[in-house]
């Protein structure tokens, strides 16, 4: 490599490095495609909102909150019978008058001991399970989006620095001029087509095809940071989102358990009943309206055995 070269090798490295980190690039502009500015912000925004995966773990949430919300309400079932009769198609003697009484009764269920408040338990426990995946879902959603948004943005910012050096190699006087633009071009190119692959990526998160392809704002210049280990570690242990759903898992199998043992505990079906008995002759007797109430209780036997 000759002198020559080698100053305009470190010329433009230097332009490069400048260029790359921090300093006015050369605007992004693209003859063949529309890109649409988006910034980080807005983006991650749009991919909550929009994204398939992260809706249908809402949704699920959504639901299983609904159902916690009526978990808690008493399992009544109540029962109304109406009876009439009886009813005879002929008379069992001569001079007999069917009464054709009236019987209007009522049974509710009441539920065994601790049923009510396992249920209730178990589906808040069940609420906060899909609550958590729903959280985590979102985040592993999120961190890929991001992650995609930085290689868009990253291609982009390459772009403009190739595109700062094209406009910085007209203050250079040397036969390779026209070689080094030509490379640089072809790598243009070559981040042009990156770009696109990179925004379309980013299109799926949203499912939103129907638009122009998103572009990147903003520049990768962070600076760096000290962090402690275990800091890190008592972080993570306390706000991970997997940490939280796994442990929303044990609770939910937890409160599952203590339903099934609450469900075996016995059912009583108490009731009332009110009979309504009209005057009626038999044998030449008369007798009088008659009224009478029954209470009555219920067991399962399934449950008595069990």
């Amino acid at each position: 490599m000759s002198f020559q070269t080698f100053g305009f090798v470190v010329a433009l490295v230097w332009v490069l490095t400048n260029q790359a980190s921090g300093q006015t690039l050369a605007p992004f502009k693209s003859t063949d495609t529309q890109y649409q500015p988006i910034s980080l912000g807005v983006y991650i925004a749009e991919v909550n909102e929009k994204n398939a995966s992260i809706k249908s773990r809402k949704l699920s949430s959504d639901s299983a909150l609904s159902v916690a919300e009526q978990a808690g309400m008493p399992h009544l079932s109540p029962i109304l019978t109406y009876a009439r009769g009886s009813i005879y198609t002929q008379a069992p003697y001569s001079g007999y008058s069917n009464p054709a009484s009236n019987t209007l009764g009522a049974t509710v269920t009441v539920e065994g001991w601790g049923k009510r408040s396992a249920r209730e338990a178990h589906a808040r426990a069940e609420a906060n399970r899909q609550m958590a995946e729903m959280v985590n879902e979102s985040r592993n959603v999120e961190t890929q989006a991001i992650f995609g948004y930085i290689d868009a943005l990253r291609t982009k910012l390459l772009w403009q620095s190739y595109q700062s050096a094209i406009d910085g190699l007209g203050s250079f006087r040397t036969s390779n001029v026209n070689q080094y633009k030509t490379e640089f071009l072809s790598a243009q190119k070559v981040l042009s087509n990156d770009l696109k692959f990179y925004s379309y990526g980013l299109m799926n998160f949203t499912n939103d095809h129907d638009r122009q392809l998103p572009l990147p704002l903003g520049t990768l210049n962070i600076a760096p940071q000290d962090f402690k280990v275990n800091d890190l570690i008592a972080k993570a242990q306390g706000s991970r989102t997997d940490l939280l759903t796994n442990q929303a898992s044990l609770e939910s199998a937890s409160s599952n358990l203590e339903l099934v043992k609450a469900n075996r505990n016995v059912d009583f079906l108490p009731g009332v009943y009110y009979n309504q008995t009209p005057s009626y002759s038999s044998g030449g007797q008369p007798y009088g309206a008659q009224q009478s109430v029954t209470f009555l209780l219920s067991v399962p036997p399934l449950a008595m055995v069990l």
